[in-house]
């Protein structure tokens, strides 16, 4: 299996909260890499052809969510909501 992440709530809570933009995802899906930096780009379909393939690894294997490439995939996406959200509110 692809390598794990190491998750601490408390310590990813508190990059959230400083700087949204310093979490690194090295592992995320090129599809999102492509456009991380424009929120704006993110489309239902883009989104949904990211994460459904996510979800099924999760379903077939729940430690799924624990690759690399999958909670990185999930964070950018976590990103870049909190980004739009921050643009918007601005």
């Amino acid at each position: 299996m692809e390598d794990a992440v190491e998750f601490n709530i408390n310590e990813s809570l508190k990059q959230y909260l400083d700087d949204t933009t310093s979490i690194q995802t090295p592992g995320v899906d090129v599809a999102l890499l492509e456009c991380s930096d424009d929120p704006e780009q993110f489309t239902p379909s883009l989104i949904a052809s990211v994460l459904d393939p996510i979800v099924e690894s999760i379903v077939n294997n729940p430690e799924a969510i624990s690759r690399s490439s999958v909670f990185d995939t999930l964070q950018c996406l976590l990103k870049s909501v909190i980004q739009s959200h921050l643009m918007h509110l601005t």
